[in-house]
């Protein structure tokens, strides 16, 4: 049985499985020395993966494409060669608590000239399978909780059993795309213009920088406050903050209220 996932997004890579083992995998910013964190927009990246492992399409009996961002599904606009291809995948996070491991199934995916069936599963499932299936409780077959804190969401809390995770709750409305944009407020790297959120290098160099220092429980209490009413309050805005994290269409829209907070605790 031979398992071909697929990332078409941020960080793009292909990984076959075959017969329960990992054959190989290519994450796409290693090869023809392309930037960081790139798309894979081009589907002819997967046929010549699997060709330099000796493999062609058709010798893959299940194709998994990873979801992303959309409200209910996401859409994917790549190309097959010089043809137009779209794909339609599942979402980012689950539709419902129960669903972590639902599938959407997808036809369509054009390669080497040929149409492929192929499933995508909600992008927070490839984490979960990750800390689970990695961690001392996978082996022996025993439940565990599972936190995950994806750029994208705020920390989500698991249950997981085996064929069978369930997700309890988010614990706090703070999303690690918050670690990237301080790094353009704050310390050696603040620029004056628009922060970028897609230099996402920012935020190792930040937490690094900060570790030099000392806490100051005074900038501490004004992070509080600021975070209470941007993000946690009882108020029109940070409902609607919460309320959309699940349904991300728009990664600007998203990230705006993470400026506000930040703009507001550097003035």
């Amino acid at each position: 049985m031979r398992i071909c996932g697929i990332k078409l997004t941020h960080d793009a890579a292909i990984a076959l499985v075959e017969d329960g083992q990992l054959a190989f995998c290519v994450e796409q910013e290693k090869r023809g020395n392309n930037p960081r964190y790139p798309n894979m927009d081009n589907l002819d990246a997967i046929v010549s993966a699997l060709a330099e492992h000796r493999l062609d399409p058709g010798d893959v009996d299940q194709f998994v494409v990873d979801g992303w961002i959309g409200e209910g599904s996401s859409q994917f606009e790549v190309l097959s060669g010089a043809t137009p291809i779209a794909l339609t995948g599942a979402p980012y996070v689950e539709n419902h608590a129960e669903g972590v491991l639902a599938s959407r199934d997808g036809f369509g995916l054009m390669l080497d000239g040929k149409l492929f069936p192929y499933r995508s599963y909600p992008h927070v499932t490839s984490h979960i399978a990750s800390a689970y299936c990695t961690s001392p409780f996978a082996k022996f077959g025993e439940p565990a909780f599972c936190l995950v804190w994806d750029g994208g969401t705020f920390p989500r809390l698991y249950h997981v059993e085996r064929r069978k995770p369930r997700f309890l709750e988010c614990l706090f409305p703070t999303t690690v795309y918050a670690y990237g944009a301080a790094g353009h407020y704050f310390g050696p790297y603040k620029q004056a213009n628009r922060p970028r959120l897609e230099d996402l290098g920012l935020a190792g160099k930040l937490m690094a920088y900060i570790a030099l220092g000392s806490v100051d429980e005074n900038i501490v209490a004004v992070f509080r406050e600021l975070y209470e009413e941007h993000f946690a309050a009882d108020t029109e805005p940070a409902r609607r903050y919460r309320a959309d994290i699940n349904n991300i269409t728009n990664w600007d829209t998203f990230h705006a209220p993470v400026h506000a907070f930040l703009k507001a605790s550097a003035t």
